[in-house]
């Protein structure tokens, strides 16, 4: 008889038992509460960049900063309308990343 692969059984990650890992888990908790308290709704609107021709959208930041673009995943599109946070800096907090409020 002929052998298949190897068999993967995957368990997935064991729970954070400890102090530190139950203490982590409640303060990303307590951030994702609070985001949702402050959240706002914002429309991605390109009317001043007149580039819906072009793209389809704008992508998502790692960080606050204009190059720190998420290309892996496909940010909001044209006209859909998303909840996040508005930093007070030019940048809304949508979860764990950002996008620009304005676009050069």
């Amino acid at each position: 008889t002929v052998e298949g692969p190897p068999r993967v059984v995957a368990e997935g990650m064991a729970k954070l038992q400890s102090d530190l890992g139950q203490w982590a888990r409640r303060v990303v908790a307590a951030e994702e509460w609070l985001e949702d308290r402050l959240a706002s709704q914002f429309v991605v609107d390109d009317s001043d960049l007149e580039v819906s021709d072009v793209t389809l959208g704008v992508l998502y930041r790692f960080s606050k900063h204009a190059s720190d673009r998420d290309c892996w995943s496909q940010g909001p599109q044209w006209g859909e309308i998303i909840s996040g946070v508005d930093q007070g800096d030019g940048w809304v907090k949508v979860r764990r990343r950002y996008l620009p409020i304005m676009l050069n």
